[in-house]
């Protein structure tokens, strides 16, 4: 039996938020598809604060270039390792590729210009690509270093021909501040990019922050911290809305404008 559009939505969803680096009680839905792994999980709201743990994802830089060309059935068991010297090589070619269980180790040898995007898994098949990396959520911020300098980039496995895995060049989240940053959920940080237009959301592309539920320009947060007068104050007073009462003392819910985010985590009760 297919899945329903609304399924595969939240099929995907709750694949990628398995990943993100939050740790904090999953949608009931996402529990009911699988058991993300523990420390790893994510709320229907997207969680900003002081007090939760920040998972972080890593990409191993390794020495030499391998370069696959794969079959489905042999797509299923391998790991992808490559250091990319030009731009245009590409990792895994496959006609149906399977990124369940599998690592990803990724290297530059080369100063990457802005607007690079990297292949990493170029899946010829009808097919999307079937899971995500264990190490490589979608919509993440990965740092790939050369010569002394970071190069940031975000994938995206809905990349190149729609099927693909594609790694495009960012501005990261260099332009927010560190203490903010600390804060924010890596989601929110993307779609500040986008609000901005901000590389690569500066020219077409599919990539989209996982963000559960949005209005316009505003996005559903659990905010955490001490729940004030002058907190739920700076919320509604700058365009926000507080759509329930607080989950506790320590947790407010509120609908956020984007450009708003920022400004709250800055506070120091947050």
């Amino acid at each position: 039996m297919k899945n329903s559009p609304r399924e595969n939505f939240w099929q995907e969803f709750c694949i990628s938020a398995s990943t993100l680096p939050v740790n904090l009680t999953p949608i009931s839905h996402c529990a009911s598809l699988a058991a993300p792994p523990p420390d790893k999980l994510i709320s229907s709201p997207i969680f900003f604060g002081t007090n939760y743990v920040r998972l972080s994802h890593w990409v191993t830089i390794v020495a030499a270039a391998v370069i696959f060309s794969l079959s489905a059935s042999q797509a299923v068991a391998q790991n992808v390792t490559a250091t990319y010297v030009t731009g245009s090589e590409i990792p895994m070619n496959s006609k149906g590729f399977t990124a369940d269980g599998k690592m990803i180790s990724l290297a530059l040898n080369f100063a990457p210009p802005p607007g690079t995007q990297l292949m990493v898994v170029k899946n010829d098949g009808p097919a999307i690509i079937r899971g995500r990396f264990n190490n490589l959520a979608q919509g993440q911020t990965i740092t790939l270093s050369y010569s002394g300098l970071s190069y940031h980039f975000v994938a995206n496995y809905y990349g190149g021909n729609g099927n693909d895995l594609v790694l495009l060049w960012t501005t990261g989240d260099e332009l927010v501040p560190p203490l903010a940053k600390e804060k924010l959920d890596g989601q929110l940080l993307l779609a500040l990019g986008k609000n901005r237009a901000e590389s690569p959301f500066d020219k077409p592309t599919s990539l989209e922050p996982a963000i559960p539920i949005k209005d316009g320009e505003r996005v559903l947060v659990d905010i955490e911290g001490a729940v004030s007068k002058a907190l739920r104050e700076q919320v509604t007073l700058r365009g926000g809305a507080l759509p329930g009462s607080a989950a506790s003392n320590t947790i407010l819910r509120a609908m956020v404008p984007l450009s708003q985010l920022e400004s709250l985590a800055l506070r120091g009760d947050v």
